[in-house]
């Protein structure tokens, strides 16, 4: 897991994918319930960096773990998570959701437990609720373009008018 999360902080975006799977593997077989929601919540973000199209899948799954767990924070992850993997529209209740659920946890903290907790980006990006910004591939977040899940522009049609 420790390497899947160093592989995502560098920016390695496959490295953390395929680690993060190879750890999920043996969490799995072995039962460790929560090391599978983070390992989930790296798989999604690494897939959506990626725009591969795997980050659906990889945060429904850590929903429904989180959901069974009673983890609150974790569930809150999960909701964005598929709300930014979801096309805009349906995403944006996800999100309210997500947000929702991290403000009522964050706010029965302490503010020193709250700066701590908000220190991690993911638990950050949830109150900051800019799905559609998580969503969007890395090339095209670091270019400042507005683009779509696949690259394209909002509003841009097959048939390449706009």
């Amino acid at each position: 897991k420790a390497l899947a999360r160093v592989a995502l902080a560098d920016g390695d975006y496959p490295a953390a994918l395929a680690r993060a799977k190879t750890a999920l593997e043996g969490n799995t077989l072995i039962g460790m319930r929560l090391a599978q929601v983070e390992l989930l919540a790296i798989a999604g973000e690494a897939s959506l960096a990626m725009g591969n199209g795997e980050a659906t899948g990889h945060f429904d799954a850590m929903a429904a773990i989180a959901q069974a767990l009673v983890c609150p924070p974790m569930l809150a992850q999960a909701r964005f998570g598929q709300a930014a993997s979801r096309p805009y529209e349906r995403g944006a209740d996800l999100a309210a959701e997500a947000r929702a659920i991290m403000e009522a946890w964050v706010d029965r903290l302490t503010p020193d437990g709250r700066t701590a907790f908000l220190a991690y980006p993911e638990r950050k990006r949830v109150l900051e609720g800019n799905y559609i910004g998580f969503s969007l591939p890395l090339r095209n977040r670091q270019s400042g373009r507005e683009t779509g899940p696949l690259g394209l522009r909002p509003g841009f049609r097959a048939t390449g008018e706009l």
